[in-house]
């Protein structure tokens, strides 16, 4: 094994140890506070009751129930199915829940505890079992609104990391370019020479200046407080970018690019179209008449589709300077969440892609 291998290796295991530990951590802490809660409850009976002794016998598998039910409601039902609106499924599994449960404790009550002469712990005494089912059921409400307010936290935790996730990206995105930047009044005002001077030259090349000049400002460009742009500024670019390449192979690239549909007052997450499009000048075959490059947007409503279809090189690839497929896709899922779909479709000889935001 290579060194770098061997150091790969390392950063794997001391990141699963990292891992590891934080989930031990988070479960002492969970069964902690369960047993503190028990333990409250538990002499809170003890002396309301005034009973002999605390029966942790019977303390132990009650609230293990309770426990196993607030866990399943706040990390399975509650995301699963009623975030999802999936509100049928919810009420028939929860129903489904409670009465499982209840039926647990149930055996515990008359079957279990009596089998080894354990009393129940309760502030009523002995009880029937129709009492029985209608404190259970009211302790199951209760738990049904502690579980909740879990998940809520849970969920709003997870919203700010998920922000904060996206503005680190996005941060790092503007970084990447800022990076290549050198100054950018004077390349932007060296441009402008340039293209002063070219432009009685040759006007094909002086244009092409002027897009480089206007896509070097966008993309470092200062952030707005939405943390998006106007959707025209982002069509320009990719627009300009597409210009330069023809200019590059001088007007040789078999391009069929579509825009559809109303682009004024509509706001889109910055430098997000750019990859895809760059992807498509690298890895697709760009001269063949019979099998053009597809770029079709269209613009429905508040509803964005990008479609690229290429047939795949089979040349030397043209390296891209892009910011990479992997962070776009992050930065999609961390600001658009379930309000984006992207799929691919590819074989041996043609690439498709489809990516539908709902802005």
């Amino acid at each position: 094994m290579s060194s770098l291998q061997t150091l790969k290796s390392t950063r794997l295991g001391k990141r699963i140890a990292s891992i590891s530990k934080s989930i031990w951590k988070e479960i002492a802490v969970h069964f902690s506070l369960w047993v503190i809660f028990m333990l409250y409850e538990g002499v809170l009976i003890y002396k309301i009751a005034k009973l002999e002794v605390v029966s942790f016998a019977y303390l132990i598998p009650s609230y293990t129930i309770f426990a196993v039910f607030v866990y399943v409601h706040a990390l399975v039902l509650l995301p699963q199915f009623l975030e999802k609106r999936r509100f049928v499924a919810y009420i028939i599994l929860l129903a489904g829940l409670i009465v499982g449960l209840i039926y647990i404790k149930y055996i515990i009550r008359y079957s279990i505890l009596p089998a080894f002469n354990i009393k129940e712990m309760s502030v009523y005494g002995n009880i029937g079992f129709r009492f029985f089912l209608a404190l259970q059921i009211t302790y199951m409400g209760q738990y049904i609104i502690y579980s909740t307010g879990y998940w809520y936290a849970l969920r709003v935790i997870k919203l700010q990391k998920r922000k904060s996730e996206l503005k680190r990206q996005l941060l790092k995105a503007q970084s990447d370019y800022l990076r290549f930047q050198i100054n950018p009044h004077f390349l932007y005002n060296t441009l402008n020479f340039f293209y002063g001077q070219i432009q009685p030259l040759s006007q094909p090349l002086a244009d092409g200046i002027h897009q480089l000049s206007d896509m070097m400002r966008y993309a470092v460009s200062e952030e707005e407080s939405d943390q998006k742009v106007d959707l025209e500024r982002e069509i320009r670019h990719i627009e300009n970018f597409i210009a330069m390449q023809q200019l590059r192979f001088n007007n040789t690239c078999n391009i069929d690019y579509q825009l559809k549909g109303n682009i004024y007052a509509k706001r889109i997450l910055p430098l997000i179209l750019i990859t895809f499009v760059e992807n498509l000048f690298k890895h697709g075959e760009l001269f063949d008449a019979n099998t053009p490059a597809i770029i079709h947007i269209n613009i429905v409503e508040n509803t964005f589709s990008l479609h690229i279809q290429n047939k795949k090189s089979t040349g030397i690839k043209d390296p891209s300077s892009g910011i990479g497929l992997s962070n776009i896709l992050n930065r999609l899922s961390l600001f658009y969440q379930d309000r984006y779909k992207y799929d691919v479709n590819q074989d041996d000889f043609f690439y498709n892609c489809n990516l539908i935001i709902h802005l």
